[in-house]
């Protein structure tokens, strides 16, 4: 899947717009490519070389990842985060899945946040609440998941799918539940969150269900 992007483009005469098409999602990804951009006109590279420069950059894994399991998109991007981060990936996961009916968040713990990290992950339970609808999912994993769900529940988010656990493969399964075929699924969480860990019992869960 490839994504556009676009810059203008200053030199001598009038300016002019450039395109690409990245490999990766989300616009705070387009701005890192437009900053590396700026950066490569900077040391002299020609327009051609940082086109293919940009257009030739994969992502990593488990970097919103897209896997196709049982009729589900799952958008694995439990590789890290932080509060950027998360809000990045859940604006990118709204960009990426609009016109699904139905989505579900499944966000993991973001880590070494110190005494600020109450606060930042009930910043994190706004911005989902922000991303998703009232037909949607929010499932919080880990040591703050009460302050991401009652933040996502104080802006609004309310009802039967707003959940908050510690992770166990009983967990994911019931997880699973909540999302039937044809939804999308994001994953996110640092790396210590292991939020990859959901995978094997969704995939078993959505194969009990077909």
């Amino acid at each position: 899947m490839r994504f556009p992007a676009s810059c203008n483009w200053f030199e001598e005469g009038e300016p002019r717009t450039r395109s690409f098409d990245l490999s990766m999602a989300g616009e705070h990804n387009a701005r890192n490519a437009i900053a590396a951009l700026a950066a490569a006109c900077e040391m002299g590279f020609d327009e051609a070389s940082i086109a293919r420069g940009l257009e030739g950059v994969a992502s990593a894994d488990m970097r919103l990842e897209r896997l196709e399991i049982a009729q589900r998109a799952v958008y694995n991007d439990a590789y890290n985060a932080n509060p950027d981060a998360m809000i990045a990936s859940l604006a990118a996961f709204a960009e990426l899945t609009k016109g699904v009916a139905r989505k579900v968040v499944i966000l993991g713990e973001m880590r070494e946040l110190g005494a600020t990290a109450r606060a930042l992950h009930e910043e994190v339970g706004l911005a989902a609440a922000r991303t998703v609808g009232a037909n949607d999912a929010i499932i919080a994993v880990g040591p703050h998941a009460d302050a991401l769900v009652q933040a996502a529940r104080t802006a609004g988010f309310s009802g039967d799918s707003l959940h908050a656990a510690t992770f166990s493969e009983a967990f994911a399964a019931d997880a699973a539940a909540l999302a039937p075929i044809g939804c999308a699924i994001l994953l996110k969480g640092s790396r210590g969150a292991r939020m990859e860990r959901f995978l094997d019992p969704l995939r078993t869960a959505f194969a009990a269900h077909l």
